[in-house]
């Protein structure tokens, strides 16, 4: 018969809110990587304007206009990509909030598990005890009545 662990209901508890830990730095994980894709895209189409511009500078049917519209979509695209930079740093100074919070949540379900594996191991122990404190009786009543039993004879 296997006793029940004192501390499993807080065990669960433990380890229910590891694994809602564990997917909220998943999310994050996730976010980061998305801001870290959008980054990337912005300095492909900044690489691409620039192109863009160096050409139309080149050119000699050059709109001054048209100049002018790209140096904007350029200072656009640099205000974009600093703006996502700077999300990028709070998002990923969250995901290793999250990164250290999980590791709490598993240290202390560790530290529950370790627990509940000593107890059992106790509980063994203390089984053990009585079926050999048991044997050992049973052994002593089987040689008193053999005494007895030479005895008689």
């Amino acid at each position: 018969m296997a006793s029940k662990f004192r501390f499993e209901s807080l065990l669960k508890v433990r380890e229910n809110e590891r694994n809602e830990k564990k997917n909220a730095f998943l999310e994050a994980q996730a976010a980061v990587q998305k801001i870290q894709e959008r980054i990337r895209q912005y300095k492909i189409e900044l690489e691409a304007n620039q192109e863009t511009i160096r050409a139309q500078r080149a050119s000699s049917t050059t709109n001054a206009e048209e100049l002018r519209q790209q140096q904007r979509f350029h200072t656009l695209l640099l205000d974009r990509l600093q703006k996502t930079t700077e999300e990028l740093i709070t998002l990923s100074e969250l995901a290793e909030q999250k990164r250290n919070e999980l590791n709490e949540a598993i240290k202390e379900v560790k530290i529950l598990q370790t627990l509940k594996e000593k107890s059992e191991e106790r509980r063994l122990d203390d089984e053990r005890r009585r079926s050999d404190k048991e044997a050992d009786e049973l052994t002593t009543r089987q040689e008193a009545l053999e005494r007895q039993k030479k005895t008689r004879s």
